[in-house]
């Protein structure tokens, strides 16, 4: 929640922080598939 708040400080442009947040989602997701595909092994 800390983050998001320092966020919307920083970047000012929503479609910045719109930007941003797709490319922390995208990382997370990959980031997931990643575990899940090396426990399944």
């Amino acid at each position: 929640m800390a983050a998001l708040v320092l966020l919307r400080v920083i970047v000012n442009d929503h479609y910045n922080l719109f930007v941003t947040a797709e490319a922390v989602h995208s990382i997370r997701i990959s980031v997931l598939i990643y575990k899940f595909t090396k426990e399944k092994t």
